[in-house]
């Protein structure tokens, strides 16, 4: 009976599932543009200059990967569409980012580190697991602005406390990426922008009418699969 009721959960979560899925196979297609092109470009403006390498900043950019599973599981709970909607919005803003890189790659200058206190180490093994390059828009900021973006619309606008605590991080992983030096300020203009895009698309009412049209389509296409069966 325990097992019957465990695979009817999972029938029921389907789409759930599915999205997660198409998320996390999307995130993972990041490798393939870690990699320098012909031609790759520095962005580094003179704001990049004065932001000093700040190597305890680590902490907050490596609580990234707690800011999005919280994000995720905190929605899928409280609110299916806007689970819906930012896994979505996640996947489109990556493939969205991952074209950029493949026409326009940028590398980020990075530091020296010699010193092997903790948060140096820290620092270097991101830097030797995530080369210098896919900087611009950057995913790290887009995920980060976006998850806030929609934790805001969501129906977490009671928990004020919880929503405005993952603001405050979002905020703080954001500037990590500059402070660390895995991007550039253009990197993180970029980021936010892209995040603003793929929530007016998600949200407001003529993403919406985008969002229906392709819906339409697609159950055209179906219906008219099924009748040439």
């Amino acid at each position: 009976m325990e097992i019957t009721r465990v695979i009817n959960e999972v029938k029921n979560q389907k789409k759930e599932i599915i999205l997660l899925m198409v998320y996390l196979i999307t995130a993972s297609m990041y490798i393939f543009f870690n990699k320098p092109d012909s031609i790759v470009y520095n962005l580094e403006i003179y704001i990049d200059k004065i932001i000093p390498f700040t190597k305890e900043f680590i902490i907050f950019y490596y609580s990234w990967y707690v800011f999005l599973p919280m994000v995720i599981i905190s929605l899928y709970l409280k609110s299916r569409e806007d689970y819906f909607k930012l896994l979505i919005g996640f996947s489109l803003g990556m493939l969205m980012c991952y074209l950029i890189y493949s026409i326009f790659q940028t590398t980020v200058p990075r530091p020296l580190i010699e010193e092997n206190d903790f948060f140096s180490i820290l620092t270097k093994k991101i830097y030797e697991n995530d080369n210098p390059y896919n900087c611009f828009p950057s995913i790290h900021v887009f995920t980060t602005a976006y998850g806030c973006f929609v934790m805001r619309k969501s129906n977490f606008k009671d928990s004020f406390l919880f929503r405005n605590s993952l603001n405050v991080l979002g905020i703080l992983i954001i500037l990590s990426t500059l402070f660390v030096k895995q991007h550039v300020f253009m990197d993180a203009i970029g980021g936010i922008t892209a995040a603003y895009l793929v929530y007016r698309l998600m949200y407001k009412p003529e993403g919406e009418k985008i969002l229906k049209w392709i819906r339409k389509q697609y159950s055209l296409w179906m219906m008219k699969r099924k009748l040439g069966t």
